[in-house]
């Protein structure tokens, strides 16, 4: 039994989200042993973008967090993270917005990425004007193909001329290691290592202190964990906090648990064999392709024939047990983008919801 699920849903709305918090907690639990230490872990806030989950980090003394947008790096900043990395490159007036956090919140460590020469000397210069200073963690493209430098020589004639935007580390996302074979993976992460050694040993001149490096994201946490053990490797898993269907079925071995899904119920028999229910495109994300975007309850060999605003149709020798206000519980595919498109989440603690949050960190 799934610790989201509602002893009496009768009086939820659908669609809702529910986290199940028993086992957010495990998958805490789960992490930390994995990692070893809170030390080691740099998670990523995009999955959960909660300030609550944020505070349970903290109290089991995680201090460095990875986010992607503005909004995420002020609440968890608001929530008083010592370290934060905003792993997505500033430019145009971003910059000026992420130099403001830095003065408006100076118990926090402010991090960006970075990978083109001229967008870091203007960041360079914004932090100058607003007496601040932000970290640097140079960005390497390690294969993903999305942003990143291919090669560190380029950064040396440049990197000096920074004075408010030192280097502290290297980010290397490897997010296209997904092979469901563990070897392989296994294989990739101590390529994707070997590769931050050697930048690090070219630019650890300059660097004050020991370069952070930031590596990998869930289905590489667990490899990177138990196979590196340079102790300034930072591991950077998100979605494993919630976890999803998709990454379920692909990393077993992983050992974390689905706690987050969306209370939907059936409203139409469409046909013989068609079921409708109300979580179409804006209550679950559409990123993976269609056909694969959810995990339904009772109903995971039902074949996805429609899935659009408002409605998702499913073929089903089953179909004669739903009738219109039949509950289940869709699991997303891919936790993380349907989280934000809650504006809060029922937690659900002992089959009854225990409190409502916020999803502080949706906007941008």
């Amino acid at each position: 039994m799934h610790t989201f699920t509602l002893t009496d849903p009768s009086q939820t709305l659908s669609p809702s989200l529910l986290i199940g918090w028993p086992t957010v907690l495990s998958n805490l639990r789960r992490m930390l042993a994995l990692a070893g230490s809170p030390q080691r872990l740099r998670p990523h806030m995009k999955t959960h973008k909660t300030r609550e989950i944020t505070q349970l980090y903290l109290a089991h003394g995680i201090t460095k967090h990875k986010c992607a947008t503005l909004r995420e790096a002020e609440v968890l900043a608001e929530c008083g993270a010592a370290s934060v990395l905003i792993a997505y490159p500033m430019v145009g007036p971003n910059q000026q917005r992420v130099c403001q956090l830095a003065k408006q919140f100076p118990m926090t460590r402010f991090n960006v990425l970075g990978d083109d020469r001229e967008m870091m000397l203007q960041l360079d210069q914004q932090a100058a004007a607003a007496g601040v200073q932000i970290g640097l963690f140079l960005d390497f493209n390690v294969g993903q193909d999305r942003t990143g430098l291919v090669s560190g020589e380029s950064v040396h004639p440049w990197l000096s001329q920074l004075k408010h935007l030192p280097l502290v580390g290297l980010h290397l996302y490897d997010g296209q290691n997904t092979s469901t074979q563990p070897a392989d993976r296994k294989a990739q992460i101590h390529k994707t290592y070997q590769r931050a050694d050697e930048l690090r040993s070219r630019l650890q001149s300059y660097a004050a202190y020991p370069l952070e490096i930031v590596l990998g994201g869930t289905p590489a946490f667990m490899l990177y964990a138990h196979e590196i053990t340079d102790e300034h490797v930072s591991l950077s898993p998100g979605t494993c906090i919630l976890h999803d269907a998709g990454y379920q079925q692909k990393y077993p071995e992983l050992g974390f648990e689905p706690a987050a899904a969306v209370l939907v119920r059936c409203i139409s028999r469409p046909g013989p064999k068609l079921v409708t229910f109300d979580c179409g495109t804006k209550a679950i994300c559409s990123d993976p392709p269609f056909g694969q975007r959810v995990q339904l309850v009772g109903l995971e060999a039902a074949k996805c024939t429609l899935h659009n605003e408002e409605h998702y149709v499913v073929e089903t020798d089953q179909a004669d047990k739903w009738k219109p206000g039949m509950v289940t519980y869709a699991i997303p595919m891919h936790i993380c983008p349907t989280v934000a498109m809650y504006n809060q989440a029922h937690v659900v603690e002992g089959g009854k919801v225990s409190k409502t949050i916020e999803i502080a960190a949706r906007g941008r």
